[in-house]
């Protein structure tokens, strides 16, 4: 859960602080750059779906006019 305690505090921020990104900071009071999230799971089913069906799909019916042109040239 959400600690809403430490959500809001009594000082005033300056603009610059308000639209800040938020850091982490380490126990001694060290800034940390922030993590990116893990995508790497997504980008493996996105590439294996484009590898499997979109691009093979896209293949076959652009060969449509090569084989009815083939078909037709007898």
């Amino acid at each position: 859960m959400f600690d809403f305690s430490h959500a809001r505090s009594s000082q005033q921020s300056t603009v610059s602080e308000a639209f800040a990104p938020p850091s982490v900071q380490s126990a001694q009071g060290v800034e940390l750059p922030r993590e990116l999230p893990d995508v790497t799971g997504f980008l493996v089913v996105v590439l294996v779906t484009l590898g499997l069906f979109v691009v093979p799909v896209g293949a076959t019916i652009m060969q449509g006019p090569a084989i009815v042109a083939g078909l037709l040239g007898r």
